[in-house]
């Protein structure tokens, strides 16, 4: 199981690395969301966790790209945002879960857990 991290903060990225790597799975990590687009379009990925900040429109018109994008990945790939500005609530919401800042990482393993199978499996 492979999880791109997408959060312009260094230290998250480095705290959610090692967290998810500890319970076995890959992580890929990245700043941008331009070169988030391009690990999605390259590597077989099972979740994006994206950072959700009023800063962070790029990062916003990611999950809703790729979510716009034919199989396999759009509709398949689990989309966890994490941030401190929650998106509005409806059936066209581009993630499956937002976890408000400051998370708890494993929390954030607690749902990968629930929407993909075991990474060891």
């Amino acid at each position: 199981m492979t999880i791109l991290v997408v959060d312009d903060k260094p230290d998250t990225r480095l705290l959610l690395q090692e967290t998810l790597e500890k319970v076995g799975y890959q992580v890929l990590l990245t700043e941008f969301a331009e070169t988030a687009r391009q690990i999605l379009q390259e590597t077989h990925l099972d979740a994006v966790i994206v950072s959700w900040t009023p800063s962070a429109v790029s990062r916003r018109e990611l999950a809703h790209w790729i979510r716009q994008q034919p199989l396999p990945f759009g509709r398949q790939l689990v989309v966890i945002a994490v941030g401190n500005i929650s998106p509005v609530r409806d059936s066209s919401l581009p993630v499956d879960v937002f976890v408000p800042w400051p998370f708890n990482p494993l929390e954030l393993i607690s749902w990968l857990k629930k929407l993909l199978p075991s990474p060891l499996s």
